[in-house]
């Protein structure tokens, strides 16, 4: 980590095993900074659905205080949505749709990790029709943002900005997605 900021720094070009590590601590990021605010933008959707009165600062502590099981959850449905779509992409596809409700049950039912996927496709299977067209707008965003990142790639080999921007822009997609989960919930 120590020599790939150091070279990002110093804007050196990358090698492979530079590539490899900043796609790496993108995804970390992501995964990290998206979990959290997923923990937050569900409760706050969720105090505002309910009518009851709530602040950033609570729901961010609330958020704060609930972060391990929700990154579990997080990790366990992309790691099994990536599983499935290694084999086929209609494979991961479905269990994209079949997880869609996970975090949620984990923030707002305290549903474990371990079992917070099978629940949400025991859920999700009589609204899969609804789910999956939901999601498609949901995930328009992500997919914006994901082209827009790889037409920028030669840029953001480039320049440090340029991969902030790409990293921030990324996990506000990815965030603005999960948002659909409270209204499905």
């Amino acid at each position: 980590v120590v020599h790939l900021v150091s070279a990002v720094l110093q804007g050196s070009q990358p090698n492979q095993s530079e590539l490899l590590g900043r796609t790496a601590l993108t995804i970390l990021f992501q995964i990290v900074v998206g979990t959290f605010a997923t923990g937050v933008l569900l409760r706050l959707g969720w105090a505002a659905m309910q009518r009851q009165p709530t602040t950033l600062g609570q729901a961010s502590r609330e958020a704060a205080a609930g972060y391990w099981p929700l990154f579990l959850t997080s990790l366990r449905v992309l790691l099994s949505v990536w599983g499935r779509s290694l084999l086929f992409v209609v494979p991961g596809l479905l269990r994209g749709l079949d997880t869609t409700l996970a975090p949620a049950l984990t923030v707002l039912e305290s549903v474990p990790p371990a079992s917070a996927l099978e629940e949400s496709a025991e859920r999700s299977r009589e609204i899969r029709g609804l789910v999956f067209s939901t999601m498609l707008a949901a995930y328009a965003p992500q997919i914006v943002a994901s082209g827009v990142i790889f037409a920028a790639a030669p840029l953001l080999t480039t320049t440090v900005a340029w991969r902030i921007a790409a990293g921030v822009l990324s996990t506000f997609a990815q965030v603005a997605s999960n948002l659909v989960a409270v209204v499905l919930y």
